[in-house]
């Protein structure tokens, strides 16, 4: 999961992901989407919700 958030937003998103875990899940989400595989699963949207992240905070 950090490898693909590092990948597609760089490691200064990285690591503001690891400051506060709750942008992780909908940050996951969106690399997944920028990414060209598109196969990899991704986290639901209520339980980024529930962790209190939004789609791309």
């Amino acid at each position: 999961m950090a490898v693909t958030i590092e990948q597609a937003f760089g490691r200064a998103e990285l690591i503001r992901c690891m400051r506060d875990p709750r942008r992780a899940l909908a940050r996951y989400n969106a690399a997944v989407a920028k990414g060209p595989s598109g196969t990899a699963a991704t986290w639901s949207p209520a339980l980024g919700a529930a962790f209190g992240g939004g789609p791309n905070e």
